[in-house]
């Protein structure tokens, strides 16, 4: 791990130096907000898709939230109604 960190920071001081002894302009900056944007729109992606995601699943459940209580409400009439009616007999 501490190698890496070395290496890194090594990397990072060769290009500052590359980037300040030339002429032509540095191109890490350029770079580095080039992939901090990719970075966020990949993020942003991944947002929307959860969003949408959640609200297909929210839409849903409100949906049979829905029609549970309009089966509830269709179960008790039913009920209501086998209750009053006189039950049949069997026939052999």
């Amino acid at each position: 791990m501490r190698r890496w960190r070395i290496g890194i920071l090594g990397i990072l001081a060769g290009l500052a130096a590359g980037c300040a002894a030339g002429t032509k302009p540095c191109m890490v900056i350029p770079a580095q907000i080039e992939i901090a944007e990719d970075v966020r729109e990949a993020a942003r992606a991944g947002m929307e898709r959860r969003q949408s995601e959640y609200n297909r699943i929210k839409m849903s459940m409100e949906q049979s939230q829905t029609r549970l209580a309009r089966l509830l409400e269709e179960r008790d009439q039913l009920k209501g109604e086998v209750g009053e009616a006189p039950t049949e007999e069997k026939k052999p």
